[in-house]
């Protein structure tokens, strides 16, 4: 898999956290392509930003 491209904290306007105030959380999210090239990303209307497909995997 090749990445394109890391985002941080930083790069979009967030403070860094402390560690202690993370949890765990496992998930996957993928960027889809159509054949014109355009690229799949969702609306967050209840938090107001966008985010490419993909969400929490449950264990089993």
């Amino acid at each position: 898999m090749k990445l394109i491209k890391e985002l941080t904290n930083k790069e979009v306007g967030l403070k860094n956290k402390k560690v202690s105030e993370y949890r765990v959380r496992k998930a996957a999210r993928a960027v889809v392509f159509a054949k014109d090239e355009k690229v799949a990303i969702l609306h967050a209307s209840k938090n107001g930003y966008h985010k490419i497909p993909g969400g929490g995997i449950e264990s089993g």
